[in-house]
């Protein structure tokens, strides 16, 4: 079969024969387990031991360091691993980076990516639009069916697509620092809806 087209980050993420797109299998995860779709490589701890988390217990995180520490090239490495593991009906990403175009998530063109984008009145526009309309869409289909999250519709209706939906947000002190007074206020009152409120939709 012809290989047609390869999503890249700085490893091979998936490739397309035709019109499919094969995605890797599940493999090892802690202590030997199955690695399931849900355990994620985070790297390893002082002694060396390796940490593994499940990303589906994790409702928010903050990635903190030094400039120049590797801070995006984990995150990149966390979400490689998703991308790898998960096609875009399960996992889709929105990436906010003042940076522009020399972010390290501009480049990424794969299917799971809904929008990257940059400057203060898209980030906040685009917020609003989570808060306002996507997650009352979620919260919508998740009572409709009768569940009170997205984890159990997933389990008990697999044929309905309402995939995780990362926000992903690079230099959020930054960002928010050269906002002004009001645009700010209303950056940082999604931000914490969107942490508080919508983990349960997904």
């Amino acid at each position: 079969d012809l290989i047609t087209k390869a999503y890249v980050t700085d490893g091979k993420v998936s490739y397309e024969i035709g019109t499919e797109v094969n995605y890797m299998p599940e493999g090892v995860g802690p202590e030997g387990a199955k690695y399931t779709k849900g355990w994620k490589l985070l790297g390893v701890d002082e002694e060396g031991e390796i940490i593994w988390k499940d990303f589906k217990e994790i409702n928010a995180m903050l990635v903190t360091g030094e400039p120049r520490s590797g801070k995006s090239w984990s995150v990149l490495a966390m979400i490689a691993q998703l991308m790898m593991f998960c096609s875009p009906k399960e996992v889709n990403f929105i990436f906010m980076d003042p940076k522009d175009k020399i972010s390290d998530f501009y480049s990424l063109t794969v299917p799971h990516v809904r929008n990257f984008i940059s400057t203060d009145d898209d980030i906040v526009r685009t917020m609003r639009w989570i808060v306002e309309e996507e997650g009352v869409r979620r919260k919508e289909i998740i009572s409709n069916y009768g569940v009170k999250n997205v984890l159990d519709l997933q389990k008990k209706h697999p044929e309905v697509e309402l995939p995780f939906l990362y926000i992903v947000i690079d230099e959020v002190i930054t960002l928010a620092d050269r906002m002004d007074k009001e645009t700010k206020k209303e950056f940082q009152g999604y931000l914490r809806t969107i942490v508080t409120q919508f983990p349960a939709t997904g």
